[in-house]
């Protein structure tokens, strides 16, 4: 898409081993039109389960039809996502929103990290190789 306009890129974290979760995630990501998105991608560490046909299905048609992706999640991308979403939404009243962005921006907390940079790259329309068994 490169510069030509904006990207929405539909994000969906979901390590549930249950095919009706997976398929139900996917389900979502796959209709761009009724949540405005430009691209869909599911994140998850495991492969979906052969016998979830709803899953596989709705995975084929993101990443052959849509040309969505999927990306191989791990803990130490994952890790300062979560402490920054916990500060955020956090009660206490120490820190700011935007001391919090302000430090990640400084930090280059998002910018660098692997699995943000995995979801806007352009896909490759091919499911990810190192994926573990449910």
């Amino acid at each position: 898409m490169g510069n030509q306009g904006k990207v929405k890129i539909g994000v969906d974290v979901i390590q549930q081993s249950g095919g009706s979760y997976v398929g139900a995630a996917l389900k979502r990501l796959i209709e761009y039109k009724k949540f405005d998105l430009t691209r869909g991608c599911l994140v998850r560490s495991k492969k979906i389960s052969p016998s979830a046909k709803v899953a596989k299905d709705n995975l084929k048609i993101l990443l052959q039809q849509k040309g969505g992706k999927q990306v191989k999640l791990q803990t130490q991308d994952i890790k300062p996502l979560l402490a920054i979403y916990f500060l955020v939404h956090s009660e206490d009243d120490k820190l700011t929103k935007a001391e919090v962005f302000d430090f990640m921006k400084q930090q280059k907390l998002a910018i660098d990290n692997q699995l943000i940079r995995e979801i806007i790259s352009e896909p490759s329309s091919q499911n990810s190789n190192n994926l573990t068994d449910d």
